[in-house]
């Protein structure tokens, strides 16, 4: 039985029934009815940023510098004169230091937001140029530039996990996922060891990226 035949209803009672025992089985609730891929996804998605939110936050200060410094030896970084970067969550790897050492490069750096069913990209002079948005992720303010991505030679794409063959698993809106599909540039994911898995379970919408830089 697929997600999208099951009622609002049946998930509502479900959901009554196993709620008040706690996370773990509201996961199995929620992944009751969906086909065996996108079980996989979720299960992997809440384990992954259960460790993940379990990180210090001198473990993730630490093993953020030592992926950015990855990032900034990069040859595809150094050659481009336009960067697709993000707003990092509390939880992720930091990009704040990514963002104004690429500003100060020169470069032009162009930041997501949300717009309906996709990303916008627009194009940001400072960290100030940015407010908290959709999920509570910082976004370019409206009046920033927009830029088209296939302008954008490097993109640095997040996820909650990765795989050596590149595979990403996001958050589960599928955002990166559409951008990606057409763009042609090059792809770069930043994560931590504990997001590096030895497969993401993918379906066909899915796309991966060029690598994982990891600390």
């Amino acid at each position: 039985m697929c997600a999208k035949s099951v009622s609002r209803a049946s998930w509502q009672t479900c959901s009554n029934v196993f709620g008040c025992f706690g996370a773990d089985l509201e996961i199995y609730c929620l992944t009751f009815f969906m086909t065996s891929t996108a079980k996989q996804k979720v299960l992997l998605r809440e384990q992954v940023l259960k460790v993940r939110r379990a990180m210090t936050s001198v473990e993730r200060e630490e093993q953020s510098v030592l992926i950015m410094r990855q990032f900034l030896a990069l040859p595809e970084y150094l050659a481009a004169q336009s960067v697709g970067l993000y707003a990092s969550k509390l939880d992720e790897v930091a990009t704040d230091g990514l963002i104004e050492q690429a500003l100060v490069a020169g470069k032009r750096v162009a930041l997501p937001r949300v717009k309906g069913d996709e990303l916008e990209w627009c194009v940001v002079g400072s960290l100030l140029d940015l407010h908290e948005g959709y999920f509570g992720v910082r976004e370019p303010c409206m009046d920033s530039p927009v830029v088209a991505a296939s302008e954008l030679e490097l993109l640095v794409v997040p996820g909650v996990a990765f795989d050596a063959a590149g595979r990403r698993l996001g958050y589960g809106k599928g955002f990166y996922d559409a951008t990606l599909k057409d763009y042609t540039g090059r792809t770069v994911g930043l994560a931590f060891d504990c997001q590096m898995v030895a497969a993401v379970p993918t379906n066909n919408f899915d796309q991966q990226v060029g690598r994982v830089l990891v600390n």
